[in-house]
């Protein structure tokens, strides 16, 4: 389904689960793996050994990540990328086609959950493609059973396209429930999706949380509601900053027990 799929690893238990999780879900791509040295040159120069150290760091992290994939017969192109991390990266993504990134995200407190500005989040929020993440708690199984909320907007109509192309080749169900206040926007949102499902022959089940309330609070309690293997959903925007995810989609990557697909450019 995805030709190249491009992996951040962090050299961590975390990190370790979500190449595994890939590797088992989409065997046949041609993954790649890039690990990222920051040298801050604007407030000193670098020591020859503060170099040294990165370059080391990076190699262990890359090799750790090749044997993993090694294990399901998987060669990857690997790069040690010098630079502002997240600049550089995306510029990886256009130059080699990669059409899906798996970033691990790491266990922090409340406030990191709402407020989290690093490079990580700059990659999720500027690709466009979409971005797998896996959580410190995220349960990984096949994905037989997709959530897909939706709020009718644009972000949100091209998760419902990624679920339904994931479902086709898992043979997933999948949930799509509209979350919102409004029940035109509701109509519209749920109208395409479920044609082009039937088209598809794809299961998709419908339903909507109309109401004023905390979408994420509202994502997460469905999530516990039902038996969800992954959630597809669209990534927002920052009211306050194009370099920042909508405050729902911070919440659901950095809280969700399952893994979390975000789609949008």
């Amino acid at each position: 389904m995805f030709k190249k799929i491009l992996i951040m690893p962090h050299h961590t238990e975390t990190s370790d689960n979500a190449i595994d999780y890939a590797a088992r879900l989409f065997p046949n791509s041609e993954f790649h793996i890039v690990s990222a040295a920051y040298l801050d040159t604007d407030t000193a120069a670098p020591s020859y050994l503060y170099r040294s150290f990165l370059e080391t760091l990076s190699k262990e992290t890359i090799d750790n990540t090749s044997k993993l994939l090694n294990k399901y017969d998987i060669e990857p192109e690997t790069n040690i990328i010098w630079g502002e991390s997240s600049y550089e990266i995306l510029e990886y993504i256009e130059k080699k086609d990669i059409e899906l990134v798996v970033i691990p995200i790491e266990k922090r407190d409340i406030f990191y959950k709402l407020m989290f500005h690093g490079p990580d989040e700059k990659v999720i929020t500027k690709a466009k493609i979409p971005i797998l993440t896996v959580n410190w708690q995220a349960s990984l199984r096949r994905p037989l059973s997709i959530f897909n909320p939706t709020d009718g907007l644009m972000h949100s109509f091209m998760a419902s396209e990624m679920a339904i192309l994931l479902a086709g080749q898992f043979n997933s169900k999948i949930n799509r429930i509209f979350i919102g206040k409004s029940k035109h926007r509701y109509k519209r949102a749920m109208n395409w999706a479920k044609e082009e499902a039937e088209r598809l022959h794809i299961q998709m089940k419908t339903d909507c949380a109309i109401g004023n309330f905390h979408h994420g609070e509202k994502i997460m309690e469905l999530l516990h509601s039902k038996n969800y293997d992954l959630i597809v959903m669209g990534k927002g925007k920052g009211l306050a900053h194009g370099d920042m995810l909508s405050i729902v989609s911070r919440e659901i990557i950095a809280s969700a027990h399952v893994p979390v697909l975000v789609v949008g450019s």
